[in-house]
């Protein structure tokens, strides 16, 4: 049996969005990380709401989330 190895996908939050494709729909669209480890390209597949992690005045930074399983540094098991 044959598995196929499933895309690497991400979701920018609104602040990544807007930086790095402007008012550009990114969904579809493919990137990767210059300055990390990992080399393959992941699919932009949704976009969620900024959440801000230290203080409520500070702006809301840019982030990427990946999953798990898919991660640049996945946890060891």
């Amino acid at each position: 049996m044959t598995w196929a190895i499933p895309p690497r996908v991400a979701i920018l939050n609104n602040a990544a969005q807007q930086r790095f494709f402007g008012a550009s729909d990114p969904i579809g669209r493919r990137v990767t990380f210059p300055g990390q480890r990992a080399t393959k390209e992941y699919e932009i597949v949704g976009v969620v709401q900024d959440t801000r992690y230290e203080k409520l005045s500070k702006a809301a930074e840019p982030m990427v989330y990946v999953p798990i399983e898919q991660a640049i540094d996945p946890l060891s098991k």
